[in-house]
């Protein structure tokens, strides 16, 4: 029985490592080492950690000083020893078969990463039982395409051996995603399930359980829609790295070089996924339409538009007061599309507002590739054949 190491950076998190560290003991696949590093917590953390490593050896508790979650993964990954790699964080649980079942997806389909869904109260994921073979680029391109499918740490599981880049250090905002994407050229074939085996915790605004966490920073300051401070205006600083690794991977050959505008897929496809997040947690209608103007109008999402042309459209051209009058359109079909079907598990609302974004902003210039996205999407709305895209269309 292979075994698997399971990394958890732990920081002031004693009000929830008890449900996170019984999940991981309650697991029905029992061959793991617990690696929990302990980022100097103030609270009561690394004595929870050390009372479970007195009771159960599979537990390895380090302490480092404070550094932030990237060192602290980085800190495990290097004493990591099993054969499938998990990364945990400090405030999440994992259904019990979590592992025996996504080692039984990585063994039965010879994958090297292994992608679940997880319940978050705001972001929906919509990964799907599929395998994805990574020498065909419109497979690569597609799992990449899922936002959630290469981004978090948690919700998937490594063969070791395909995680050879540490975490950039000097990155606070997605550094997961740029992890995963720095490691994807080693996967050779991966595999996903819609089965949902993540939990991931979000405290309420009173409570402080995730108080660095980003999404919370960002929609609890004051008028975020202001400074440019959001999800994309600090996803767009990564640009420059994504582009650096995607590039050699192109160059070494491990990424066919169909994938030179992968580097903007995050950016721009991104602002819609994280609305539902800012309409769940009642950022006010009139900001995120200020929000979604400033987006709109940003340099390098019409350049990751651009690029999207060869998949056979375009954003249509028009005047800053039509490119506002319509930011102001979308933001309203947003919130009455979340308030409608917000709570319907079969419903894909992300994909319900990627496509508004579409039918508003974008127009057909040739044949359309759904190896793109966005194509396949706009594919949708010509044809009426999804109901996010039956439900659009009867809105706009």
């Amino acid at each position: 029985m292979k075994k698997v190491s399971i990394v958890i950076p732990v920081y002031n998190a004693a009000s929830t490592l008890d449900r996170c560290l019984g999940s991981i003991f309650a697991q029905t696949y029992p061959n793991f080492e617990i690696i929990a590093v302990n980022d100097e917590s103030k609270d009561e953390s690394l004595s929870i950690l050390q009372s479970y490593a007195q009771k159960d050896s599979r537990l390895s508790c380090y302490s480092i000083a404070h550094g932030g979650v990237s060192k602290a993964r980085n800190f495990g990954l290097e004493r990591a020893t099993g054969e499938y790699l998990q990364f945990v964080d400090a405030d999440d649980d994992l259904d019990e078969r979590f592992l025996e079942k996504m080692i039984y997806l990585l063994e039965s389909t010879s994958s090297d990463l292994a992608v679940c869904r997880f319940h978050h109260p705001f972001f929906k994921t919509y990964v799907e039982n599929r395998t994805y073979d990574f020498s065909k680029p419109e497979e690569l391109m597609a799992l990449y395409q899922d936002c959630y499918g290469v981004v978090m740490p948690w919700n998937r599981l490594w063969r070791r051996e395909c995680f050879t880049v540490p975490f950039d250090e000097e990155v606070h905002f997605s550094e997961d995603e740029l992890g995963n994407l720095a490691n994807l050229p080693n996967v050779k074939k991966a595999v996903s399930t819609n089965e949902y085996l993540y939990h991931y915790f979000f405290a309420k605004k009173e409570e402080n359980a995730k108080e660095e966490s980003c999404v919370n920073n960002i929609i609890n300051s004051e008028a975020f829609w202001n400074n440019k401070t959001s999800f994309y205006y600090l996803g767009g600083r990564l640009v420059p790295k994504r582009k650096a690794i995607i590039e050699r991977a192109i160059a070494e050959g491990t990424f066919p070089k169909e994938c030179t505008d992968m580097p903007y897929y995050r950016l721009i496809d991104y602002c819609f996924w994280q609305m539902p997040a800012y309409i769940g947690m009642g950022i006010p209608e009139e900001g995120l339409a200020i929000e979604n103007y400033h987006i709109f109008t940003e340099p390098d999402f019409i350049e990751g538009y651009r690029l999207r042309e060869k998949y056979g459209f375009r954003l249509k051209p028009m005047t800053d007061a039509e490119t506002k009058a319509l930011a102001e359109k979308f933001t309203s079909v947003c919130y009455k599309i979340y308030r409608e079907k917000g709570a319907d598990e079969n419903f894909k609302v992300a994909y319900a507002f990627i496509s508004a974004f579409l039918k508003l902003f974008a127009e057909k210039i040739g044949t359309l590739d759904p190896v793109s996205f966005n194509a396949q999407k706009m594919l949708d709305l010509e044809n009426n054949s999804t109901p996010e895209a039956i439900y659009v269309n009867s809105l706009l």
